[in-house]
């Protein structure tokens, strides 16, 4: 997402399930914001630590191809290695929805919901697709932001 190549408020809006923490969000913030008509809205899904927690202690989908617990641990792995050497690696596996809050917020979006993942809703259902919370840790959750420049 960091090569996002498009002229300047080229999108009404954005979709970005749960690809964010694959990327610098810092950077595809400031590329959204730059894509993205003013008044546009963004759609982010995202992974707090408690998913990562249920797919360590429940390993959930695991298949002969993929082993849930084995991704997970390498994804807390590599945030304990961020944290102890306070350097960037190639992307943030675990990001709080706090975190991509403040920084939606330095980029001028508005936030209009933070919650669960499925639980933004036109009709006001409340029925989250994956985890909202996993032993007291965020889970999945979703941000609607609406870009204010």
């Amino acid at each position: 997402m960091e090569e996002i190549d498009y002229p300047d408020n080229s999108f009404d809006s954005i979709f970005c399930y749960s690809v964010i923490f694959r990327s610098n969000p810092e950077i595809a913030i400031k590329k959204f914001k730059k894509i993205i008509k003013p008044g546009g809205k963004l759609y982010l899904c995202s992974n707090g630590l408690g998913w990562y927690l249920y797919n360590i202690i429940e390993s959930p989908n695991k298949s002969l191809n993929f082993e849930p617990s084995l991704a997970a641990i390498g994804a807390v792995n590599r945030a304990i290695n961020k944290s102890v050497t306070n350097k960037y690696d190639e992307f943030d596996d675990i990001i709080s929805s706090d975190k991509l809050s403040t920084i939606l917020i330095d980029h001028d979006f508005k936030l209009d919901y933070v919650g669960a993942e499925g639980t933004f809703s036109v009709d006001n259902r409340k029925d989250p697709f994956f985890i909202g919370e996993y032993m007291g840790e965020e889970g999945v959750y979703e941000i609607l932001a609406k870009c204010s420049k």
